[in-house]
C-alpha cells in the first residue's frame, strides 16, 4: 500500500469508529487548507506528496507520519503478522509493533 493508501484507510478507520462527521474528505480537504479534489488525488495516490503535506495529513488524522509509514508497503512486519489496518484491534497492534501507543479513548489522537 502507498501513502495515500494508507491515509485514506486511517480516515475510514475513523470514521468506523467515531462516525462520518468530520472525517468525510471535504471535512480533512477543509482542515488541511486543500480542495477536496486534492485530498481525493492524496488518498488515491495519483501524485507524490510533499513531506509537509503528509504531515499535514496526519495531524488531521490524530496520528503521527510514524503511523502512516507504519501502514505503507515499506514497513517492516513481523514474520506471519495479518494486517488488516482498517479495523481499531489491527491498527493497534501495528502502532504497538511500532513502538508507539495509542491514547484514542481519551483524547482522541495517536502518539
Amino acid at each position: 500500500m502507498k501513502i495515500g493508501a494508507a491515509i485514506k484507510q486511517l480516515r475510514q478507520l475513523h470514521i468506523a469508529r467515531w462516525g462520518r462527521g468530520e472525517w468525510t474528505q471535504a471535512a480533512c480537504a477543509g482542515r488541511a487548507g486543500m480542495s477536496v479534489g486534492s485530498w481525493r488525488d492524496l488518498e488515491n495516490d495519483r501524485h507524490s506528496p510533499s513531506v509537509d503535506t503528509i504531515r499535514r495529513a496526519a495531524e488531521i488524522l490524530e496520528c503521527s507520519v510514524s503511523v502512516l509509514a507504519c501502514m505503507t508497503d515499506n514497513a517492516p512486519r513481523t514474520p506471519g503478522d495479518v494486517y488488516d489496518p482498517v479495523s481499531y484491534e489491527s491498527m493497534t497492534r501495528t502502532m504497538r509493533l511500532a513502538g508507539l501507543r495509542t491514547v484514542y479513548e481519551s483524547e482522541r489522537k495517536v502518539i
